[in-house]
């Protein structure tokens, strides 16, 4: 019987990201999501939401950021 080798996914395959790069990567963007809430005329509504958002923004940077920095110290 003939072996195939088997198939290599795609690098950048959401399944395939650790942890630590999701949870930053997904700060960032919510970063980008408060400055356009606070572009957009929403008033009262707008500090409501970015009051919000903040508190998930910063702990997801700070936990991507801690994973990250606790697998560059184990290799």
């Amino acid at each position: 019987m003939a072996k195939f080798p088997a198939q290599k996914k795609s690098r950048l395959s959401l399944s395939t990201t650790a942890m630590g790069p999701k949870l930053f990567g997904f700060g960032v963007g919510l970063f980008v999501v408060t400055r356009i809430i606070k572009w957009l005329p929403l008033g009262i509504l707008g500090s409501w939401i970015n009051g919000l958002l903040w508190p998930v923004l910063v702990l997801s940077i700070i936990a991507g950021g801690g994973l990250m920095y606790m697998k560059s110290e184990r290799s």
